[in-house]
């Protein structure tokens, strides 16, 4: 699912304007008589605006992961389309490992890549893959 991080900005806006109006309406009742009893009744409104402000800041942090997955796809896809590359992931060998009559799962990828008639494949065996890797 795609999150509309103008959206949830938009709720940050008009969160702001809520609790500056809050907080003047809490100094409105306080004027008006300061011995009022809403001391509690703002705490949780205001409380509840934090909530509101965690959860959207929360979808915010997450709109801007899917840019950034986004992008990354995007510009992997444009290798992948100009070399027909595929990744084939790693599988289990047999033989003693860590357990009887298995042996350990090979981790890392294959790579394949096609250009121009020439067609190369090159293993990674790790578990985690940087870009000092790739060459």
């Amino acid at each position: 699912m795609t999150i509309d991080k103008v959206k949830f900005e938009a709720v940050l806006t008009q969160l702001s304007i809520v609790q500056d109006a809050a907080t003047l309406l809490g100094d409105d009742v306080d004027a008006a008589d300061s011995e009022n009893t809403f001391g509690v009744l703002f705490n949780s409104i205001f409380g509840n605006l934090a909530s509101v402000e965690e959860w959207a800041n929360g979808k915010i942090a997450e709109a801007n992961q899917e840019e950034v997955m986004t992008g990354f796809l995007s510009e992997l896809k444009v290798v992948f389309d100009k070399y027909t590359a595929k990744i084939e992931l790693g599988s289990t060998e047999t033989g003693y490992g860590l357990n009887y009559g298995e042996g350990e799962t090979a981790v890392g990828i294959k790579l394949t890549a096609s250009f121009e008639g020439v067609t190369a494949t090159k293993e990674i065996n790790k578990s985690v893959i940087v870009s000092g890797d790739l060459v």
